[in-house]
């Protein structure tokens, strides 16, 4: 499932992913939406078709608007390839 998002005044798409326990944003969309990076966190994750990718830092309590309801969301950054942002289930309202 997609959902229009807002982050910082750009709208981006986001793909649902309920098997995901954490959020994503591509290294690329980070760097546009000049979003602070959290800390040295450093995560690798395993996706579907089994690599393994090696996340670039997490942005904790970004503001982002779900449609019209507003929640506040940590990212961990990775290349998402042809996404912009993944939205597991790790978010929740301000």
């Amino acid at each position: 499932m997609l959902l229009p998002v807002t982050i910082n005044g750009e709208r981006l798409t986001a793909l649902v992913d309920t098997g995901s326990t954490h959020n994503f944003l591509s290294n690329t969309a980070m760097r546009r939406l000049a979003l602070q990076q959290a800390g040295s966190e450093k995560y690798s994750i395993i996706v579907a078709n089994g690599d393994r990718l090696t996340c670039q830092g997490v942005a904790r309590q970004v503001p982002v608007l779900v449609g019209d309801e507003p929640f506040s969301i940590d990212y961990v950054g990775v290349d998402l390839g042809c996404y912009d942002f993944i939205l597991g289930l790790d978010f929740r309202a301000p």
